[in-house]
């Protein structure tokens, strides 16, 4: 050592005014590494919350789907059971079912509407028009519905 030049410790090291510096202590690390792992933790349940989400808006989705599928089977079945009434009776006017509760998946009630028309036209009297709506309803709440428009050919009658 020489005489009057400050000592330095094994953590310290000098500045300019000969003040010797500390080095981060332990618990500032501790603390650091807390923060990091907080701001870590967050990004994470962030990213997590935004996963969620889009399983959950997928998810309805899918369900949306097989529901408007269902609502078009049963669009297809007004239209060929308008089609078969009408065979059997050139004045059918149509009518109104409900599928039982346990039918469809989820409980949902299916209500069928099937209406005809007929042009009185000398030139389409042998079509009838029928309009089958599908309402897909979870008590008063419609989920899905379809409207089914098609041209049917009339059985002629044998005179």
């Amino acid at each position: 050592m020489i005489a009057g030049q400050p000592t330095l410790s094994r953590n310290a090291c000098a500045t300019r005014d000969h003040t010797p510096l500390r080095s981060i202590e332990p618990t500032t690390r501790r603390g650091i590494a807390l923060l990091l792992l907080l701001v870590f933790l967050g990004l994470a349940a962030v990213f997590m919350a935004g996963w969620v989400t889009s399983a959950a808006i997928a998810r309805r989705a899918d369900r949306l789907a097989e529901l408007r599928t269902q609502a078009a089977w049963l669009a297809e079945s007004g239209v060929a059971r308008a089609a078969a009434q009408l065979g059997r009776d050139n004045g059918y006017q149509g009518e109104t079912w409900r599928t039982p509760n346990d039918q469809l998946a989820g409980g949902y009630i299916g209500i069928v509407e099937i209406t005809m028309e007929r042009d009185d036209d000398a030139d389409n009297r042998d079509h009838a028009q029928a309009l089958v709506e599908v309402q897909l309803r979870e008590g008063d709440i419609t989920v899905a519905r379809i409207r089914k428009q098609v041209l049917i050919r009339l059985k002629r009658e044998e005179t």
